[in-house]
């Protein structure tokens, strides 16, 4: 039997035993069908990954489109620096561009808005068993300028640094308005220190700002053109002679005061408890001081402020409840400090004051400690003075309605609103 005969004679028996051989087709089966579910397990596995990758992807791009608008705001800006400020960012919140990903920013014909596209290629894995096509996860985010939003705080030093500081727990928890800084201070025309919180619809700074260990919510936009006193030509109340002079309310009384000038200032001592009548009062060459845990109602009232010592001096625990006028000289404003003068008014361990209309102290310091809170169940508090301090858990805090406020508040505190609109 020749060589090639036995040759073809065994390969025709194991081509026999291979048909007859039903192990053989099953391993044949179970191999191919292991590739195919290990496919649609890699698959399933990556769709997880692809997902988390959009929503840290979307995250990156919401943060873009604000930092863009926000960009908008500041007084002079061109459109390479809204790109920068967007793809900044993003860049802070993961995404960078290159390796298959890009960042894509475009500034809307409207002039107030940003658009920013994220797209990135993700890999296949155990999936390209079955499918060969890359993947490519794309987000789209839009901020926008919203328009006003009015300054319910509102710092007018031009220069200074700390022109607003908090420190050692202090807040601001402001809400439907902003906070407006106008310092140029290049770092520190905002400081805040210690687990500071400040919380607005925005917060518009002319300089910079500083708060390793503090919390914004938004972060600043810094930059910001300043904003004009807009009390700057109000003239004063028209007041006489003095009506009384050194005035004090004794500890534990009770009394109801009528409006005049108030030479030497007012002084209500420890548990008194005083009613205002209506008008205006004028504090001349004194304090307006309250002793602890005195108690001062003053509805359609308005405070005048005149000489270096007519300053705010409220102690711990008292109670001021403070409405503007809504007519008159004084329409809207709960307190009026004479421009000639300026000096520190303290609000103090505990004091709590419920303020409808605006405290207008275009030279002087607000300086606010020790638990002391400001605007508490206010619906409209605005804050205008050169400088303004908070610090010891001190805060101001309150949500502005303009629907439920009584007293005509003041016009020109508009500020630029800055929230994701896509």
């Amino acid at each position: 039997m020749s060589s090639l005969f036995k040759a073809a004679l065994s390969m025709s028996r194991t081509l026999r035993r291979f048909r007859d051989d039903h192990n053989g087709a099953i391993y044949l089966t179970t191999a191919l069908a292991f590739v195919a579910l290990s496919g649609f397990a890699g698959l399933g596995l990556e769709v997880a990954t692809w997902q988390s990758s959009k929503q840290k992807m979307q995250t990156a791009a919401d943060a873009a489109a604000v930092a863009g608008a926000r960009e908008l705001v500041k007084a002079s800006h061109t459109d390479a620096q809204v790109v920068d400020a967007a793809v900044a960012d993003a860049a802070t919140n993961g995404f960078t561009a290159g390796a298959g990903r890009t960042v894509d920013v475009v500034l809307r014909p409207d002039g107030v808005s940003v658009e920013v596209t994220l797209s990135a290629t993700a890999p296949r894995y155990l999936s390209q068993l079955l499918v060969q096509t890359p993947v490519v996860i794309g987000v789209r985010a839009a901020g926008g300028v919203l328009g006003s939003s009015p300054a319910c705080l509102l710092v007018l030093d031009p220069t200074g640094p700390q022109a607003l500081m908090l420190d050692s727990n202090a807040h601001i928890d402001l809400h439907g308005c902003s906070v407006h800084v106008n310092s140029n201070h290049a770092s520190q025309a905002l400081q805040a220190d210690s687990n500071s919180t400040v919380t607005a619809d925005d917060i518009c700074v002319g300089g910079g700002y500083s708060g390793a260990q503090a919390s914004f919510s938004p972060l600043p936009t810094t930059g910001c053109a300043p904003l004009a006193d807009p009390l700057a030509d109000l003239d004063p109340p028209p007041y006489g002679g003095c009506d009384y002079t050194n005035r004090t309310i004794g500890s534990n009384q009770t009394v109801t005061l009528d409006p005049g000038v108030y030479c030497g200032g007012l002084r209500v001592q420890s548990n008194a408890t005083v009613t205002l009548n209506p008008g205006v009062y004028v504090m001349k060459d004194g304090p307006l001081n309250t002793d602890s845990n005195s108690t001062i109602t003053a509805l359609d009232v308005g405070f005048y402020l005149t000489g270096t010592t007519a300053l705010l001096d409220f102690d711990s625990n008292s109670v001021l409840t403070l409405r503007a006028p809504t007519s008159g000289p004084m329409a809207g404003l709960a307190i009026f400090q004479d421009r000639a003068f300026g000096g520190t008014h303290e609000i103090d361990s505990n004091a709590s004051n419920m303020i409808e209309g605006a405290i207008y102290l275009p030279n002087g310091t607000l300086d606010n400690d020790s638990n002391a809170n400001l605007g508490s169940g206010s619906p409209c508090l605005t804050v205008i003075a050169y400088r303004v301090h908070f610090d010891s858990n001190a805060g101001m805090a309150f949500t502005y309605d303009p629907a439920a406020c009584s007293v005509p508040m003041p016009a020109g505190l508009g500020g630029a609103r800055v929230a994701l609109i896509e």
